[in-house]
């Protein structure tokens, strides 16, 4: 009955350390989904800043601005041509 006991601590400690780096990857790609949602025009790029500098905070600000505010396809083709 021990190792039975042990075992179901083992998983839900795992249960429990998946569903924490789940929602920290999530706050993580927030910059991304909102570029992606948004349909925002250069969505790669910022993809690849947030992913790979997000860690720095200053850089997901950066991108979690950019995406907010940034020129999306819409916009980008509705504007006229002079």
């Amino acid at each position: 009955m021990y190792v039975l006991d042990q075992f179901i601590k083992m998983i839900d400690a795992l249960w429990s350390l998946g569903f924490t780096l789940l929602f920290i990857v999530a706050i993580y790609l927030i910059p991304v989904f909102i570029a992606y949602s948004r349909k925002l025009e250069k969505r790669t790029i910022l993809t690849i800043v947030n992913v790979f500098l997000g860690w720095t905070f200053i850089a997901w600000i950066a991108c979690m601005a950019w995406a907010i505010w940034g020129k999306t396809l819409e916009k980008l083709h509705s504007e006229p041509v002079a």
